[in-house]
């Protein structure tokens, strides 16, 4: 299977499809990972969506689930924002410590970097 290049001048579902690919790809390699499950435009009702759901199973039979945002450009504010979003979804559907919040964009600025810390959202760089 030939990676997706990414590129600028992608359309919004390319650029959503790269990060999809691009974890599929790094979280594949990890060796305790046994199986993994990414979908695209998770609703979990007509107002809570994120960009990806992602289930990893594990080799010792652990699992964890991620959810994930994706932004054209990783400037302070629409960071913010989608922090914004991912908390609210994960206090009205996620139980505590059951899903790891990612920010994904090209470029992620040290300012975007430190609010994603301050609001423990692992940070993915495409």
């Amino acid at each position: 299977m030939k990676m997706i290049e990414y590129s600028p001048t992608m359309a919004w579902p390319q650029v959503v499809e790269f990060a999809k690919d691009l974890l599929t790809r790094t979280l594949g390699n990890v060796s305790v990972v046994k199986n993994l499950e990414i979908h695209v435009e998770t609703k979990f009702n007509k107002n809570k969506r994120f960009d990806l759901a992602i289930n990893v199973g594990l080799i010792n039979d652990g699992t964890f689930r991620m959810a994930a945002e994706v932004l054209p450009v990783g400037e302070r504010h629409h960071v913010k924002n989608k922090i914004e979003q991912l908390l609210n979804f994960y206090n009205d559907v996620c139980g505590e410590n059951s899903i790891y919040q990612i920010i994904i964009a090209p470029y992620i600025s040290p300012d975007s970097s430190k609010i994603c810390e301050e609001n423990n959202n692992r940070i993915y760089r495409l």
